[in-house]
């Protein structure tokens, strides 16, 4: 089939067919970027209404055969009454009327839902409408855009449609949009059209010129597409328009405010003709290194297909680097997850149940019964006969469940890719369920590293980007899409982490590393309150201690032979006892190490625009923000530390649904004081020795780029006194 001319004023694509704009034929091709168009109008994907129709009814159909089951059940066992066969018959047909009313009501409702649901793009904002009886007009400006994401089930991709989850800038309860049912095509549509008119905005573009630029682009796109066409038919290619001077380059008097957010470095400030906005110059896409496993090419051939209504793909922009994961990446991130080690852990915890419910099942009625018994199990060998079988059982079972987790975590990031395009962040993995997640630079909230005890024995860490969460405007609890980091390598090696943040975001590349630690005082602070003040493991074992003492206090006569027996049973119940005593001295020394683990990692690091913040026991968490990415900063004291002249750090930024605080305990009075002239507000700050924070000098840079004229500066006062709690108190008031 040969494809069409382009029609003129082609700026949208066509809601039904794919995203990218269809060509017509018989009208020569003409843009004309100023000349005022109307909103058109972009349903979701057909699949909205049966696919939906179906995942509704499933849960439906379950609770009805649910409350119906005990019935139906002793029909079939016992058979129908006689004489109730009427009866029966009724209650089926009834039961099979209100299924089929059920279901038609489902459907009649996704149908009209689907006429009622649409979304548009106006010149300076995306539109989303939704609802029949009780409607919604949503409207995202694309300058407040922070995140496009989409997520897709196994039944999803097949079909080649997924969930489109737009996130803004929105605080502490900030609402992400989600537009469901949207094939593949359409999502990259989106995802391009917002984020590129985002940066054309930014960059003190008009809506209209951003609004038009992209319609000469589609334009341009269509009669190459056309021409390529005409020369393998012999034909006559068309003249392409000229980029319209309107466009050309932005107005300084049309740049906003909006657009504070600064040019990202190695981006170019304007759109030149033939580029694509927000691409990186510098990296040659044959540069871009390239890694994978055995998992990449299922993964990426299911992303090629891209299911049976997915259309075809659309360019939203060049990617500069990228990377994935190799197979010992893969095998230790699922070795070293969160979920399968507290699956394994649950396991063992499930089991030790079970053991005790066996042992409960021996019946024993009487205290006789019970100290007969255990006397024979202790002579007689039979306890370890029962408890050995029970403990290679259970080691089995986690293994198999370890196992299990261990493939479905690998499954879950086969072709997993990380790569910069343009001016944001793209992250996508999943064989069966798809997962996509892209983030803007300068929504960036802080970079996080963190390492669990097993990575940092081996030198590996996972990389993460502090990120806005967000919960879906549907409903009230957060969504895993939604999470405040977006991890970016599952498990990399510590000494490979600057190189993969100078090839994603070199405008994190120059980070503070954590070179001032906390006071020596804090390693005994650190011992007193995680291993007793907060320790689990040391008030377990004062209350072990006192039943023991109690248990001693008994006075027990042995020449009686009830005492005696008495005695036995005793003496069982105080070796758990023992075993309990000793399962807590080791908690309580697991704590006392961690608290040394943390006294050794704690730290923190400052330089003219970052704040890096160093904490953790057993897992260490490092968290860099930008200053600008502060909210507010201040200290906090109680009277033990006032005393140990000690000072607790506290940082905010908007990472999270409702914004996280970094801490940082026991550090020095004088690198608070240092901290709080970093912070404060007034013109930017900088340490000028961050290797020597006794001294803590700073030096004041000067607020205009104009060059001042040479003059001495006069000196500071030497007798000018630390700054104290009061004035803490009120520069943190001041940076909220």
């Amino acid at each position: 089939m040969s494809p069409v001319q382009p029609a003129p004023q082609q700026s949208a694509p066509q809601a039904e067919a794919t995203p990218s704009p269809a060509p017509q034929s018989g009208v020569q091709p003409d843009v004309q970027p100023g000349a005022s168009q109307p909103e058109e109008r972009f349903t979701l994907h057909h699949s909205y209404i049966w696919l939906g129709s179906v995942q509704i009814l499933i849960p439906v159909l379950i609770a009805i055969m649910v409350s119906l089951g005990g019935s139906f059940i002793s029909v079939i066992a016992e058979g129908i009454p006689t004489g109730e066969d009427a009866e029966m018959a009724l209650a089926l047909g009834i039961t099979a009327v209100v299924i089929i009313l059920v279901m038609a009501f489902i459907i009649v409702g996704r149908i009209i839902g689907y006429k009622f649901t649409w979304y548009t793009f106006s010149p300076r904002e995306f539109n989303f409408y939704k609802g029949i009886i009780f409607k919604s007009r949503t409207h995202i400006p694309y300058q407040r855009v922070q995140s496009i994401d989409q997520k897709a089930t196994f039944i999803q991709r097949l079909i080649g449609v997924c969930s489109v989850t737009i996130e803004t800038a929105g605080g502490s309860s900030n609402k992400a949009t989600v537009i469901p049912f949207v094939d593949k095509s359409a999502a990259e549509y989106i995802r391009r059209e917002i984020f590129v008119r985002k940066q054309l905005m930014e960059q003190g573009y008009t809506p209209e010129q951003a609004r038009d630029y992209l319609a000469w682009q589609t334009y341009q796109q269509q009669v190459a597409e056309y021409n390529q066409w005409q020369l393998s038919q012999g034909g006559v290619p068309i003249q392409p328009v000229p980029m319209p001077a309107s466009v050309l380059s932005p107005s300084a008097s049309d740049r906003s405010s909006d657009a504070t957010y600064g040019t990202t470095p190695g981006v170019a400030s304007g759109v030149n003709p033939g580029t694509t906005p927000g691409v990186i110059p510098g990296v040659a896409p044959d540069a871009i290194p390239t890694t994978g496993n055995v998992l990449d090419a299922p993964a990426n051939f299911a992303n090629d297909m891209r299911g049976i209504f997915g259309g075809a793909e659309i360019n939203t922009g060049q990617v500069t680097y990228s990377y994935g994961l190799t197979n010992s990446q893969l095998f230790l991130s699922a070795l070293c997850g969160k979920s399968s080690t507290l699956m394994a852990i649950f396991t063992v915890i499930i089991t030790a149940v079970s053991f005790l419910g066996t042992l409960a099942d021996f019946n024993f009625l009487t205290e006789d019964d019970i100290i007969a018994a255990a006397v024979s199990a202790v002579h007689s060998e039979l306890l370890p006969a029962l408890v050995i079988p029970m403990i290679v059982s259970a080691l089995g079972f986690v293994l198999i469940v370890w196992v299990i987790l261990l493939i479905g975590t690998c499954i879950q990031y086969a072709g997993f890719n990380a790569r910069r395009r343009g001016s944001r962040v793209e992250v996508e993995y999943g064989l069966f369920s798809h997962t996509f997640k892209g983030i803007d630079i300068d929504r960036i909230q802080s970079v996080e590293i963190t390492q669990t005890l097993f990575q940092r024995l081996i030198g590996y860490c996972t990389l993460a980007y502090g990120r806005l969460g967000s919960v879906t405007s549907d409903s009230s609890t957060s969504d895993d899409a939604a999470l405040s980091a977006m991890i970016v390598h599952p498990f990399i090696k510590k000494s490979k982490v600057d190189e993969i943040i100078q090839g994603l975001t070199p405008e994190f590349a120059d980070y503070a590393h954590p070179d001032t630690r906390v006071a020596p005082v804090a390693r005994r602070r650190a011992l007193i309150r995680e291993g007793i003040v907060q320790g689990f493991g040391f008030w377990a074992l004062v209350v072990l201690t006192i039943a023991l003492i109690q248990i001693g206090l008994l006075a027990l006569d042995l020449s009686n032979p009830a005492h005696v027996d008495y005695l036995v049973a005793q003496a069982l119940y105080m070796g758990a006892l023992g075993y309990l005593y000793a399962l807590a001295l080791i908690i309580m020394i697991v704590e006392f190490i961690g608290a040394l683990l943390w006294y050794k990692s704690a730290a923190f690091g400052l330089d003219y625009k970052y704040l890096t913040i160093t904490s953790g026991h057993y897992t260490t968490r490092t968290v860099s923000m930008m200053r600008n990415k502060i909210q507010y900063g201040g200290t906090k004291t109680n009277p033990l530390q006032r005393r140990a002249k000690t000072v607790t750090l506290m940082a905010r930024s908007a990472a999270g649904t409702g914004g996280s605080t970094e801490r940082l305990i026991d550090i020095r009075q004088a690198d608070a004081e240092r901290w709080m002239d970093w912070i404060q507000p007034g013109g930017n700050k900088v340490c000028a020795d961050a290797t020597t924070p006794e001294v803590a000098p700073t030096v004041e840079v000067a607020a205009s780029l104009t060059p001042a004229p040479e003059a001495t500066p006069a000196p500071a006062p030497e007798a000018a006194p630390a700054p104290a709690p009061e004035a803490a108190a009120s520069t943190d008031t001041e940076m909220r």
